[in-house]
Parts: structure tokens; C-alpha cells; sequence
């Protein structure tokens, strides 16, 4: 194999090593994070669509009123942090 050829590959190996992992996410911009949320978000989504979508989330409560219960998954980020319920495993909103 030639040295340029060789030195393409190990440079391809590389990039594609950096790649991230499934379900992890990129930390964006706040500007990012915006056009994300509207753009990926819609209201009857299954939790392992979003979790493919957006990682897994930084930290998940389970917030109960009479016989309600949500399920908040929050995700931490500047500036913002971001709120999505579920209900029953499917998204109902998010803030």
C-alpha cells in the first residue's frame, strides 16, 4: 500500500473514531439547542424516539398529581435547562 493511501486511511480511522457514540449527546449553543427543540420535538413521541434524538437525559423525576403522573426528563445546558413530560412513554409537552 502506498504511504498516501496509508496515511488516508489511518486519517478516516481516526475522524471516524472521534464520532460520537450512540446515544450521546453534542453540547451545542444555546441558538443550536433552539432550532433542535423545534425542530425534533412534537407531541406523541415514544421516550426511546427522544432518547435516540437527544441522549440520555442529566436527571428524571416522576412528578404525581391525584391519579397523574408525569415523567420529566431534564437536560442542563446554558442557558437554559429543558423540560420534557411524558405521560404513559409519550411526550406531552416540553419548556
Amino acid at each position: 500500500m502506498k504511504p498516501a493511501k496509508l496515511i488516508l486511511l489511518v486519517a478516516i480511522i481516526l475522524l471516524v473514531s472521534c464520532a460520537p457514540k450512540s446515544g450521546e449527546r453534542i453540547r451545542e449553543s444555546p441558538a443550536q439547542s433552539e432550532n433542535r427543540t423545534n425542530e425534533l420535538l412534537r407531541p406523541g413521541l415514544p421516550m426511546n424516539t427522544v432518547r435516540e434524538a437527544w441522549g440520555t437525559p442529566d436527571k428524571v423525576e416522576e412528578n404525581c398529581y391525584r391519579d397523574e403522573c408525569l415523567i420529566v426528563w431534564i437536560y442542563k445546558g446554558s442557558p437554559k435547562m429543558r423540560y420534557l413530560y411524558f405521560e404513559d412513554g409519550i411526550l406531552v409537552s416540553w419548556q
